[in-house]
């Protein structure tokens, strides 16, 4: 099963080895991919994903949507 986090913060920056930490509570659920997207100072996503009908990479979460700013999980 798929662990999605997200982390944003009012005027402080998101500390990178607290989210990178809590992410991880998530991996004994055997993930085959783990990735983090900082997206601003105050602003972080990460997914473990376990890929189980659809191996390709360019599956891999969080997906960035047009190459503009947006981006989903």
């Amino acid at each position: 099963m798929c662990g999605i986090l997200g982390e944003y913060h009012v005027g402080k920056s998101v500390d990178y080895q607290r989210f990178k930490e809590a992410l991880d509570l998530t991996s004994h659920r055997e993930h085959d991919n783990q990735s983090i997207m900082q997206l601003s100072q105050n602003l972080f996503l990460g997914y473990n994903r376990l890929s189980v009908i659809d191996c390709d990479a360019r599956a891999n979460q969080p997906i960035q949507v047009e190459k503009d700013s947006m981006w989903i999980s």
